[in-house]
């Protein structure tokens, strides 16, 4: 049997991912979340069944819907404390928990963590949208154009 070069071309390709199955990264200190190729922050600590790299994927899952959702706004990304726990949401969606153990891992109060959380989420969220607009996109082939021929 014969493979031609498109064949071998296509078995060096990674295959392509969906949400769902983007890897988290896994580090000996955490999880990292991670948004566009982005890494925002790390998870380190257990929520009850939940280890930090599936909190760190829920996570992933989550802002990547908030960021390609255009009807929320950055202003719905607030803080929500309830009943001793730290949460951030966007609108009535919610991001991330923050547990006291996650707190205690960065040497900070949840309600700092969560502030700190709260500014990285919104300003990821808004270079994801400026880099996944039409705008944003015209101008990266533009600009790729440009480079192609003024080599």
């Amino acid at each position: 049997m014969l493979i031609g070069p498109v064949s071998i071309l296509q078995a060096q390709l990674p295959p392509k991912s969906t949400p769902q199955e983007q890897k988290v990264e896994v580090q000996s200190n955490g999880s990292a979340v991670i948004l566009d190729g982005e890494e925002l922050f790390l998870i380190q600590a257990r929520t009850g069944s939940f280890s930090p790299e599936e909190r760190a994927q829920a996570v992933q899952s989550r802002l990547e819907s908030i960021a390609k959702d255009l009807s929320t706004s950055g202003d719905e990304i607030k803080i929500d404390e309830q009943e001793q726990l730290t949460s951030i949401v966007a609108g009535e969606r919610l991001i991330i928990t923050i547990t006291p153990e996650d707190a205690r891992l960065r040497d900070l109060s949840a309600q700092k963590l969560a502030e700190e959380y709260v500014q990285i989420i919104k300003s990821s969220i808004d270079r994801y949208r400026g880099d996944h607009s039409v705008k944003g996109l015209i101008f990266d082939l533009v600009y790729a154009s440009d480079c192609r021929y003024s080599s």
